[in-house]
């Protein structure tokens, strides 16, 4: 995945409650900071700028006033008239078939709107996502097989986390969606050294790209993504049977 751009990285750390700090000098035997060119705001006028007064043609009479000599030029003649006779004329466009300017669209295929839940259970995270991004907590059904799950490891929650992205009103690909949840997972397991299991969709999964049912170890970062809560409670037979083996295969369980 490609570096995240700093205005972007930014705005995750404020959707994500964390405030970052910049030191205002160099620290010893610290590594020398990037310097950011950030966009600079237009300087806006002196409130006391007067403008230049705009002249004001004299009236004059219909009946004084001379008739406004035509001069028409030769054709072909000097470099003015060639520059002129090389620009094409453009038709009028109807009010009715000018086209509206489009937003801008955010670059890749188009991100996802999601809310996760995040527990720590002591030794692992259990990251569960919500079936509708938009409701204040999980549904009832979900809760218990939260809770069933909590239980293979004490069912004790110590901490807990919530994760939503985009921020309100902001435009993000996949791409980005992916960065910004790896950077909570990896923020999770900055805060509590640990597993993290990930209840969630295929297409998390994808924008994460972290295959679901395997094992992914990288840079202190213990993986496994499973199914989500949704569809373990509709085709329980499938997505339950394959969690629970990937669970064993991965060593996900609380031994003795």
């Amino acid at each position: 995945m490609s570096a995240l751009p700093e205005p972007h990285r930014q705005a995750y750390l404020q959707a994500l409650g964390l405030t970052p700090w910049v030191a205002r000098r160099s620290v010893p035997a610290a590594a020398p900071s990037p310097v950011w060119a950030w966009p600079q705001p237009l300087t806006p006028a002196p409130a006391d700028a007067v403008p230049d007064p705009v002249p004001v043609p004299t009236a004059v009479s219909a009946s004084n006033a001379a008739p406004a000599a035509t001069v028409e030029a030769p054709a072909g003649s000097g470099p003015l008239s060639a520059a002129l006779d090389a620009v094409p004329s453009l038709a009028p466009v109807a009010p009715s078939d000018a086209a509206e300017p489009a937003l801008p669209e955010a670059a890749g295929e188009a991100g996802l709107t999601l809310t996760l839940e995040a527990l720590w259970l002591g030794s692992l995270w259990l990251v569960v996502e919500q079936d509708d991004p938009h409701a204040p907590a999980l549904g009832r059904d979900a809760q218990g097989l939260a809770q069933g799950l909590a239980a293979l490891w004490g069912g004790r929650s110590q901490a807990r986390r919530r994760f939503q992205f985009p921020p309100e009103r902001m435009r993000v690909s996949r791409e980005e969606t992916g960065q910004a949840l790896d950077a909570f997972l990896r923020g999770l397991c900055r805060a509590q050294a640990g597993q993290v299991l990930l209840c969630a969709s295929e297409a998390v999964a994808t924008a994460l790209q972290r295959p679901r049912y395997q094992l992914h170890q990288h840079d202190g970062l213990s993986l496994l993504v499973v199914s989500a809560l949704d569809e373990m409670l509709h085709t329980p037979a499938e997505h339950k049977r394959r969690t629970w083996q990937a669970l064993l295969a991965a060593g996900y369980y609380r031994r003795g």
